[in-house]
């Protein structure tokens, strides 16, 4: 398998992990069930409910759905698209730079703030983590070429 193909398979699995992950996060927010959490690791309930999980009335676990899904979209597009490579990586990066801010934000919220940890939080939070390297990667190609 080539450089190409492996960026583009790892991007696509952790996207897809990611979208799993928020789709869970995003369902127990909107049933108002209990969350189950990692056993032994953090306290997702507490984070869930706390006054840091929404952005106006939008949970904050409903936009990551959102970004992983649009993040899916752009690599798609990138595995598809040849003539466009360039502006679909550059939107990669983009996207990919905004969810590692917000998630490095989100986490600082849960240890300085709540000092609760969500584990499906830090999951998610780690896999936008290695998604923005896999975008540096991808624009740094661009770069050299």
């Amino acid at each position: 398998m080539d450089k190409e193909k492996k960026f583009l398979t790892v991007s696509i699995i952790c996207t897809i992990f990611g979208i799993l992950d928020s789709a869970y996060l995003s369902w127990i927010k909107i049933s108002h069930n209990e969350t189950k959490c990692v056993p032994g690791y953090g306290d997702c309930g507490s984070v869930n409910l706390s006054a840091y999980s929404e952005l106006g009335n939008i949970p904050v676990a409903i936009i990551g759905l959102v970004g992983y899904i649009f993040i899916l979209g752009l690599l798609v597009l990138l595995a598809k698209k040849k003539l466009a490579q360039t502006i679909f990586s550059y939107l990669f990066f983009g996207s990919t730079l905004i969810g590692f801010l917000f998630s490095m934000y989100l986490t600082y919220v849960e240890l300085a703030i709540l000092h609760a940890v969500c584990g499906f939080c830090v999951i998610s939070a780690i896999l936008m983590t290695i998604l923005f390297l896999l975008s540096l990667y991808k624009i740094s190609k661009l770069l050299n070429n």
